[in-house]
């Protein structure tokens, strides 16, 4: 194509001397140039060429030594190898260079433009880019005086920093140094106190022995209820327990007694004694072999966490009554509890014997969690799930139906309701107006069947004259029937994923080359036929919108949710 005006044999002439545009506004007029660059229509010597093509905003610019240039853009100066006439036409259709007898043999009904008029108007395109250029360059200065401020701003702020780290320091010095003050006046003092101590030390350690003899039986008592608990001696563990309690509560007497006179913290073998106590639960005689936990990993809003668990026990022996403490918990990311669950199952265990048992709780809040589940004191692997909002709230989709289509949709992602035709009319620019270059969207039709379908567009939508084919790889049709049935999902097939969607002012949302799914420009038909783009119904067009393909269909509704990126 011409690129560069070429208006007179005058100009054709002094082409072969060309001057750098640069060296010129310095005052060096005769400095000649060596490059031409199309993309700044201008000419260059080396020097500046070097220089201006360095920024960033002019780095893919491609000069063109000046040889090369004015072999190409000197076409006039050429003559038609074919009919040997003068070069004075350009086709624009095959965009090549004509004669008059080049028009009447094979550029008939072409669109054709004088060479001498094209110039003229390239040239109006060369002025208006070199004021644009001049406006780049003023920016470029002014971002130039902008970074020196800046970094006149970070050098006082380093000055700041380093004043305000000097006085910090200083200050810390100083506190040290009353610290140590401080420690060696409490040193003295401990001196004093220590004496104090030992005397009443000395007393405590005689009430002390006074029950030696007690905590022996204790520590016997406490072996014979290991051994009576390990051998699944129930009687043998109730009788153990009952003198355990008597001896706990002399030593809880006795410690009581310790602390009034000392005023310090308790005795700690006596204390370590009790925790002992405290930890020789008395549970059952069976174990768990196997267990489960049965759980979706996601939920959604408006829905209800059931869990379900299933257990097994080793054979029991006694086969006497026994208690299932069950601990069910739920926790967020930073491990705060937000549900906990407590149930015990008193019966008698028979040998292999499985248990269910359910949980349910709706969650208020949204994001990730896990599910901790004891049993016995033995804890079971934390169970992670999402809690997710419905992200769609749709007057012609339920609850249940959206949950199933969100599977679908990118994770993390809000969709806004954009465009409602009973609400906003059935007018095609209120459609682009609202719902054209603002992210992936959601289309959701009914007809007036009672059949429900739609798209997801991962490209969103926009407008073009006379229609546009837009590529995705991750665009799918859905299509619920006319029973509050869930979505079935119809992917792209791969064939030409280059006609996944189409763009037009002169339509609604479309679907397809084949057009999946056409709405109209007044949104009050909609049409649907099988598509080699996407995959189709098994019963086509009857089981997607109740109607032969390609036919006539009264629109009810559409709704188009965007992500308004």
């Amino acid at each position: 194509m011409i690129n560069h005006p070429i208006e007179s044999q005058q100009t054709q002439n002094q082409q072969s001397d060309k001057f750098c545009s640069e060296c010129k506004e310095e005052g060096n007029k005769n400095i000649k140039a060596k490059y031409w660059c199309d993309d700044c229509s201008q000419f260059y010597c080396e020097k500046h060429s070097f220089i201006i093509h360095k920024f960033r905003a002019f780095k893919d610019h491609k000069p063109t030594l000046l040889n090369f240039f004015e072999d190409i853009y000197n076409p006039i100066e050429r003559v038609c190898q074919k009919h040997q006439l003068k070069y004075e036409y350009y086709c624009i259709n095959d965009e090549e260079i004509l004669c008059a007898k080049c028009i009447l043999d094979s550029h008939n009904n072409h669109e054709i433009k004088q060479l001498r008029k094209c110039g003229k108007i390239i040239q109006s395109v060369d002025d208006e880019f070199n004021d644009i250029q001049n406006q780049i360059r003023q920016m470029i200065k002014h971002k130039n005086s902008f970074l020196t401020k800046i970094l006149q701003e970070t050098n006082n702020i380093q000055e700041q920093n380093k004043y305000y780290t000097k006085l910090v320091n200083e200050q810390i010095q100083t506190l040290f140094q009353c610290l140590d003050r401080r420690k060696k006046e409490i040193l003295l003092s401990i001196g004093k106190e220590q004496s104090q101590k030992i005397l009443l030390l000395g007393e405590q350690s005689e009430q002390v022995k006074g029950s030696i003899e007690y905590i022996e039986q204790f520590k016997k008592y406490i072996n014979f209820f290991k051994k009576s608990k390990k051998n699944n001696d129930y009687f043998g563990m109730m009788k153990q327990k009952i003198e355990i309690s008597k001896i706990k509560k002399f030593l809880k007497e006795q410690d009581f007694e310790l602390n009034a006179k000392s005023g310090t913290n308790k005795i700690f073998v006596i204390d370590e004694l009790l925790q002992s106590i405290e930890s020789l639960t008395f549970h059952t005689s069976f174990s768990v072999e196997e267990s489960s936990i049965i759980m979706e990993e996601e939920f959604y809003e408006l829905e209800t966490i059931n869990v379900e668990v299933f257990l097994k026990f080793l054979k029991n022996k006694s086969n006497t009554k026994n208690k299932i403490y069950i601990n069910c918990t739920i926790l967020d990311t930073t491990n705060k509890i937000i549900f906990e669950s407590k149930d015990v199952v008193s019966k008698v265990m028979e040998d292999n014997e499985k248990h269910r048992f359910n949980i349910k709780y709706q969650i208020e809040e949204y994001g990730d969690f896990k599910l901790k589940l004891e049993i016995n004191n033995t804890q079971f692997p934390l169970q992670a799930f999402s809690m997710r909002k419905l992200t769609i709230k749709s007057n012609i989709l339920n609850n249940k139906q959206v949950k199933e289509l969100m599977k679908y949709l990118p994770k993390n992602k809000k969709y806004h309701l954009n465009f409602d035709k009973n609400k906003h009319g059935s007018k095609n620019d209120l459609f682009h107006r609202y719902c054209d270059f603002k992210g992936s969207s959601v289309v959701v039709c009914i007809n007036e069947m009672g059949f429900v379908f739609g798209g997801y567009s991962d490209i969103g939508w926009g407008n073009t004259n006379g229609g546009e084919y837009i590529h995705s790889d991750n665009c799918f049709l859905f299509y619920c029937g006319n029973n509050s049935q869930l979505p079935k999902i119809l992917k792209l097939t791969g064939s030409d994923n280059d006609k996944a969607l189409v763009w037009g002012n002169d339509y609604g949302p479309v679907f397809g080359p084949e057009n999946s799914i056409y709405i109209t420009k007044d949104f009050q038909r909609v049409y649907h036929r099988d598509s080699t783009v996407y995959e189709n119904p098994p019963n086509g067009s009857m089981e997607f919108y109740g109607h032969r393909s390609w036919s006539e269909s009264p629109l009810r509704n559409l709704e188009c949710f965007c992500e308004n990126k």
